[in-house]
């Protein structure tokens, strides 16, 4: 669909540019921010990814309740550099088609520790595309040390939604740990007595 934004979707474009300042104060409804990473636990060397998914549905629609649409966001997704690589990024399809439905305006990993992710959306209907909970993006990493991060989101992200009125969900974290790889002896002598547990059940 070939179409120009509105006027609203360009100040709404314009305020994640300049920080934020043409955002409304206007909160509707309420929503969450959900850090999900692959595993809990990675080894040196692994790769991880986490996806940052948002929910805007307050209460479940038989109940009467109602759903906040997202329509921009721009948020810093912050991790702890001295355990993890930063290694790249995927944004979702839920603020619509990018290139002809959004933009995106990310600026990505410049800085050690966090991850600059944002996406505007021209398109003023998104009942069809976002239902329950969905991906905004998902970020990969490398494992490069032993020890622990937590993956969450500062305090200047920004949501907002189709009429330009800022969301403030409710921002979760997540925590990852990463141990060595086992040596070669250890794997061996996990092996034997796997082995020799193999054998006694056999002999009985």
């Amino acid at each position: 669909m070939d179409y120009k934004p509105d006027n609203r979707f360009t100040m709404l474009a314009a305020a994640l540019v300049v920080g934020g300042t043409l955002f409304t104060a206007t909160q509707v409804h309420a929503a969450n921010v959900i850090i999900a990473p692959s595993s809990s636990v990675v080894t040196i060397g692994d790769t991880l990814t986490v996806d940052v998914r948002f929910n805007g549905t307050d209460m479940p629609s038989y109940f009467g309740g109602n759903t906040t649409y997202l329509a921009a966001f721009d948020f810093n997704l912050t991790y702890d550099a001295s355990v993890f690589s930063y290694t790249g990024y995927m944004l979702g399809n839920s603020l619509g088609e990018l290139t002809i439905d959004a933009d995106d305006m990310s600026s990505g990993g410049n800085i050690a520790g966090v991850v600059s992710l944002a996406e505007v959306s021209y398109l003023t209907d998104f009942t069809s595309i976002q239902t329950g909970t969905f991906t905004l993006a998902t970020l990969s990493f490398e494992a490069l040390y032993s020890g622990e991060s937590v993956f969450t989101l500062d305090s200047t992200s920004l949501f907002g939604d189709e009429s330009a009125n800022a969301i403030q969900p409710i921002i979760g974290s997540a925590s990852v740990q990463v141990v060595p790889v086992p040596s070669a002896g250890l794997l061996m002598f996990t092996a034997l007595i796997g082995l020799a547990s193999l054998r006694r059940g056999r002999a009985n």
